[in-house]
């Protein structure tokens, strides 16, 4: 299935159908409140406050100072390791485009959804060798290639 009928299925399911859906479990919530007898309306509803105040108490916990101060920690130091793991990449990479098994020119190929992800962390290009069959990922210098656009 194309990318473009796949578009199409999901906005017309979020046209048409999704308040339609939203509107049937709104009326089956609705019926079953109606039928259901006193007692169990009023059990119903110690649950859910229960249920709220154990979810807010979680909540409470979860916000102290010292949590979010530790889970900043661990971000930033996860974010400086990243930058210098990508600055260290990049110096080191190989600019040359050739291919590593039998030295003959590479070509750039289109890259899979989990590259172009694993490339926003690490500049990585996807490229095959017609010569060798060579198949693979090699880091990219991202300055290069924004000159190399300019001048075109």
């Amino acid at each position: 299935m194309s990318q473009e009928k796949k578009n199409t299925w999901l906005k017309r399911i979020n046209q048409e159908w999704l308040p339609e859906i939203l509107a049937l479990i709104i009326l089956i919530i609705g019926a079953i409140y109606f039928i259901l007898p006193v007692r169990l309306k009023s059990n119903l509803f110690t649950s859910f406050q229960a249920l709220f105040s154990g979810t807010f108490k979680i909540l409470e916990w979860l916000f102290t100072p010292s949590t979010i101060l530790g889970t900043i920690i661990i971000i930033a130091g996860a974010y400086f390791v990243i930058k210098r793991l990508r600055y260290h990449l990049i110096r080191l990479a190989n600019h040359h485009q050739v291919c590593p098994v039998c030295q003959s020119r590479i070509h750039k190929r289109h890259r899979k959804q989990y590259q172009r992800f694993l490339s926003y962390i690490v500049p990585i290009r996807r490229y095959s060798c017609s010569n060798c069959g060579w198949d693979g990922l090699r880091v990219s210098n991202p300055s290069n290639q924004g000159l190399r656009k300019k001048k075109n």
